[in-house]
C-alpha cells in the first residue's frame, strides 16, 4: 500500500476527489473508512478482490498521513 506505484495511483484518486471537495488528512482517511462501512462499496470492492478494500484503505491512509 505504501509503494511508489500504489501511491501514484492513490494520488490520482485524491485529485479526482478534489473535483467535488477538498479533503484534508482527516476527511480523506474518513473517506477510506466510509468505503468500508457502506454495503455497496464493500460489495463492489469485494467482488473485484476480497482483500482490495482493505488494501485501498491502507493506501489512502498512508497517502493522507504522508501528503495531507
Amino acid at each position: 500500500a505504501d509503494s511508489d506505484e500504489v501511491q501514484t495511483i492513490i494520488g490520482r484518486h485524491y485529485v479526482l476527489t478534489t473535483r467535488f471537495w477538498i479533503p484534508d488528512r482527516n476527511t480523506y482517511i474518513g473517506l477510506s473508512e466510509f468505503y468500508g462501512s457502506h454495503a455497496d462499496f464493500v460489495k463492489f470492492y469485494h467482488d473485484l478482490h476480497p482483500q482490495l478494500l482493505s488494501f485501498l484503505q491502507q493506501a489512502m491512509k498512508f497517502y493522507a498521513i504522508k501528503n495531507l
